[in-house]
């Protein structure tokens, strides 16, 4: 399958090619980074630098192995507190969002593929 908003290239690398692996890691990514997702959005909204920069940490290694370092960079952006102001954290925040609500959606559809196929 084509991927527009993910690369598996590194999860692929990590695993060997072991498709039970990839499964398994994207099953993971799709268990756990919704509720990262919500509690980072709450972070932001609350004006919570420590709690974003929490949540950032645990989102970030999920964003590397998908193969968006752009994502993975704006969560180093919200983790190491680079940031102007609260509000270009928001405005990062945000960025971050809406790529990893993309990249989950593609994460999805992987999965509904890989386990048609299986």
């Amino acid at each position: 399958m084509d991927t527009k908003h993910i690369n598996l290239a590194e999860l692929r690398t990590l695993g060997h090619n072991d498709e039970t692996f990839i499964r398994r890691m994207l099953q993971t990514c799709a268990e756990q980074s919704p509720g990262l997702l919500d509690g980072l959005k709450k972070a932001t909204e609350e004006n919570d630098t420590g709690a974003a920069a929490a949540c950032a940490h645990r989102l970030r290694p999920t964003f590397h192995y998908l193969g968006r370092s752009d994502l993975s960079e704006l969560l180093r952006a919200i983790e190491d507190g680079t940031f102007r102001d609260i509000d270009e954290m928001k405005t990062i925040s945000q960025r971050f969002l809406d790529g990893a609500g993309r990249a989950l959606g593609e994460v999805s559809e992987v999965l509904r593929m890989m386990n048609a196929s299986s």
